[in-house]
């Protein structure tokens, strides 16, 4: 079966499922997000990569929000390995200080 046969199936079967347009929509875009993951393969220079740009665009929400980031410790980014899980770890540590003390 195709991925477009298979969407098409999966959006047959929510929307029987799914009465409420808003519980389906939330229900079809997850379910097309499992199946995208499951046929996307991605590198660990993919994942470290976005991870980068994560941890760029959360530095900047602060910033933006007037958080003083010299508080905010961002890691060197580094790969893990678990036994049947890959991923990129990103520990950051946010403290944040009440401006009305």
């Amino acid at each position: 079966m195709r991925d477009d046969d298979k969407a098409v199936k999966l959006k047959n079967e929510l929307r029987k499922k799914y009465e409420d347009d808003e519980a389906f929509e939330r229900a079809y875009q997850n379910a097309l997000i499992e199946l995208v993951q499951s046929t996307q393969d991605v590198n660990e220079a993919e994942l470290l990569s976005l991870a980068k740009q994560r941890a760029t665009v959360v530095k900047n929400y602060l910033m933006e929000k007037g958080i003083v980031l010299t508080r905010v410790v961002f890691d060197e980014l580094k790969s893990t390995h678990a036994e049947a899980k890959e991923g990129v770890e990103l520990p950051v540590n946010i403290e944040v200080e009440s401006k009305d003390k």
